[in-house]
């Protein structure tokens, strides 16, 4: 059985590359995170969800937890996440996370995955290609997957915003 709760993050502008007076720490019962004081939060419509949203057109960051019956490892978490979410995206690069990445984020074990989707705009009839990139994080019986999505276009710019965000995320 799996419990998921849902935490929708996005960025309303640069997130600093150090910490200042204004970053807020935000925690649940599974982790932490610091996020700028330009997040803005607006509610979901799942239940249990917070959303914070940058520019909703450049890029959604979330985090989405699991608190599951098995000790998971990262393959389990990637097949469930591909099948609520990835039907019909294409697995671009798939990596470990390397033992710093596990160090920082208090976790066991983890993965990076990077899936691409293409979708023509309704109103350009212009071809986009969109990004998700997910970081998976593995503790006992519980997993955290920090998401962003963007178009592909967007990537460059979000790099290291998204390597910030993630260098700031712990398990509890």
């Amino acid at each position: 059985m799996v419990k998921k709760f849902n935490y929708i993050l996005g960025i309303i502008g640069l997130l600093a590359t150090h910490l200042t007076a204004s970053d807020i720490p935000f925690r649940t019962q599974f982790y932490s995170v610091i996020l700028s004081s330009d997040f803005v939060t607006t509610p979901n419509n799942k239940q249990s969800s917070i959303n914070y949203f940058i520019l909703p057109s450049i890029a959604t960051f979330s985090i989405t937890t699991y608190d599951l019956n098995f000790t998971p490892t990262p393959g389990a978490i990637e097949a469930i996440r591909i099948h609520d979410r990835y039907d019909g995206w294409i697995l671009k690069h798939r990596r470990d996370l390397t033992s710093d990445e596990l160090s920082r984020s208090n976790s066991q074990s983890g993965s990076l995955a990077v899936y691409g989707f293409t979708r023509m705009d309704a109103n350009s009839l212009k071809i986009k290609n969109k990004l998700s990139i997910e970081y998976s994080y593995i503790t006992n019986h519980r997993s955290a997957v920090i998401t962003v999505e963007t178009d592909d276009t967007h990537w460059k710019h979000l790099e290291p915003k998204i390597k910030q965000f993630v260098r700031l995320f712990m398990f509890i």
